[in-house]
């Protein structure tokens, strides 16, 4: 698990460790980011470098503090997909170590894993990344019944940000159609009027440098 490291003990760590670590944003390295992809060698569903690619696409801080995405692919789990947080400490409680991860258990295709990772992501997203201010906007002027992606998305203002979330990267056009206050919202606070283009990226070629 390797985040934030310097290209040198990414190198040394790497050797030993059978996980694929990958690289983001090499132009912007101030923003670097090393996240780790587990369990992509136990399945065939899809291409561990696909799905570095398409990380690839989004803005590096929507990662950054993220440790590790894992697939589970033999997993009897009733849920698809979820983001978990876990607080470690030592005995003396000086010192606090948080471990922020996606895991993906038994997803069935190709389209249902892509909308789990982001869907899960936009959890990641809203929890650590939007201002308090940007939260409260979404909540008190985003979120209601009219307009919602789905029905999961009605359940609360936080389903409603990871379904919209995972709209916004996965089918534009659909969120456009739901509500245009939810899509501008994505593009104007989460992604800061970023130009992002997921999908295309499954046919093209893989160009990042991942170690295995």
């Amino acid at each position: 698990m390797l985040v934030r490291t310097s290209k040198t003990s990414l190198a040394k760590r790497s050797m030993s460790k059978p996980t694929p670590v990958y690289r983001l944003s090499k132009k912007n390295k101030g923003e670097m980011v090393h996240l780790a992809l587990r369990g992509f060698s136990q399945q065939n569903l899809v291409d561990v470098k696909v799905v570095a690619e398409m990380l690839n696409k989004l803005p590096a801080r929507h990662l950054g503090g993220l440790d590790s995405i894992t697939i589970f692919p033999n997993s009897n789990k009733k849920v698809k997909a979820a983001y978990r947080v876990k607080k470690t400490s030592s005995w003396w409680e000086k010192y606090v170590t948080t471990n922020r991860r996606i895991e993906i258990y038994g997803v069935s295709t190709e389209d249902m894993f892509y909308w789990s990772m982001f869907h899960e992501l936009g959890h990641f997203v809203m929890d650590m990344k939007l201002r308090s201010s940007d939260k409260k906007y979404w909540v008190v002027e985003c979120h209601h019944q009219r307009g919602a992606v789905s029905e999961y998305a009605k359940r609360n203002a936080q389903e409603d940000f990871a379904e919209t979330y995972a709209c916004f990267l996965l089918d534009p056009q659909r969120l456009l159609m739901s509500d245009s206050k939810r899509f501008s919202y994505m593009k104007s606070i989460v992604f800061r009027a970023t130009d992002i283009d997921i999908a295309p990226v499954k046919k093209a070629k893989p160009t990042l440098d991942l170690t295995v």
